[in-house]
């Protein structure tokens, strides 16, 4: 979270969601904090939107906005594709420029896991990712309100096989995916390449936003907690394929600093504990867009992965992550903090929002 006294863009914390960004520029105080806090049963400080959505004040405006934002969401995905890619991009160029927090995030992440590119290259990787989170907005309209058949002509789909292959075996599958700038899409892609899964999400802290995107998100599968590890494990030894991804960086508990584009990076070992099963499958998913339509590719792991040292787990997971990223960059989420917490117990990187 962003200091309070700066602005705060963002409508939800879950990681796997598309988040719309509303400049917010009240300023809430300490009491209305506190009793909006313990009135919604949040044990930690709100600032920006959900300090000032949940404030007694503010509770019913901030309820028509978020009402205000869907209808128009709903509105951009009845329009013609190409109009909806150049309402996104146009989105995408007008972030580019108003937050200013999350583009330092990104210029740093992108200086730090490129650093041998050009100033006008790595230039060039941030505005096409603001571009990309643009179209990502549009995206979530279409996987929200647009039937399954909308992407059936659109997407390429390889590697199929070893998800048939673990199905026959009678194996839980653990599908692998970083976050994509197209992260609500990605759902209705790789449910059309393989059928419904059982997604893992982190609850929005915002009840009404958390209730219309889990509504919209439960036609693709059943959701669980992404913090439910027995309730996963679950799932898995049922047979289930679930999807999870594990590119954040969640803090120093329950993970190693492995490389990612050579530096060192917090990385939780979570996906090898899931995998450490007998009858589960660990699989890891591409997922692109280009002009022809987007593309998904499923790649096996190693088949000695998981191995008992959580470090090696951990580097072959960035190694993936990296290569994937590396095809275009821009499509990947770079706003989120990926190095804030360092092997020295810092956690204070010189590009963490302040």
């Amino acid at each position: 979270v962003s200091d309070p006294h700066n602005r705060d863009w963002c409508l939800g914390r879950d990681p796997a969601c598309i988040t719309m960004p509303i400049p917010i520029q009240h300023h809430i105080t300490d009491d209305q904090n506190a009793r909006s806090r313990k009135q919604l049963g949040h044990k930690r400080p709100l600032y920006g939107f959900e300090a000032w959505y949940t404030s007694k004040l503010d509770v019913a405006f901030g309820q028509r906005m978020i009402t205000s934002i869907f209808i128009l969401l709903r509105i951009i995905s009845s329009l013609p594709t190409r109009i909806g890619y150049w309402i996104g991009g146009s989105l995408g160029r007008i972030l580019f420029h108003v937050i200013k927090d999350r583009r330092k995030v990104c210029e740093n992440n992108i200086e730090t896991c490129f650093p041998k590119l050009a100033d006008s290259e790595k230039s060039a990787i941030v505005r096409q990712h603001f571009i990309n989170l643009g179209i990502g907005i549009v995206e979530s309209s279409w996987a929200w309100f647009r039937p399954q058949r909308f992407v059936k002509q659109r997407v390429t789909i390889a590697g199929v096989e070893c998800v048939e292959e673990a199905r026959q075996r009678g194996h839980g599958i653990l599908l692998v995916g970083p976050h994509y700038t197209m992260a609500e899409l990605v759902a209705m892609i790789v449910v059309e390449a393989i059928g419904p899964l059982v997604i893992t999400y982190r609850p929005q802290n915002n009840r009404k936003l958390d209730c219309f995107i889990n509504a919209k998100r439960s036609r693709f599968g059943q959701l669980v907690d992404v913090r439910n590890l027995r309730q996963i494990r679950k799932q898995l030894s049922k047979g289930s394929t679930v999807w999870f991804s594990p590119d954040q960086d969640l803090g120093a508990r329950g993970s190693v600093f492995a490389p990612f584009f050579a530096q060192e990076a917090c990385t939780i070992t979570t996906t090898a504990r899931l995998a450490d099963g007998p009858a589960v499958s660990t699989i890891f998913v591409q997922v692109y867009r280009d002009k022809c339509g987007y593309h998904v590719k499923f790649l096996p792991f190693r088949s000695d992965y998981p191995t008992s040292d959580q470090l090696v787990n951990a580097t072959l997971l960035n190694q993936l992550i990296e290569r994937t990223v590396e095809m275009h960059p821009g499509q990947y989420m770079w706003i989120h903090r990926r190095f804030k917490t360092r092997p020295d117990s810092s956690h204070a990187m010189w590009h963490q929002d302040h």
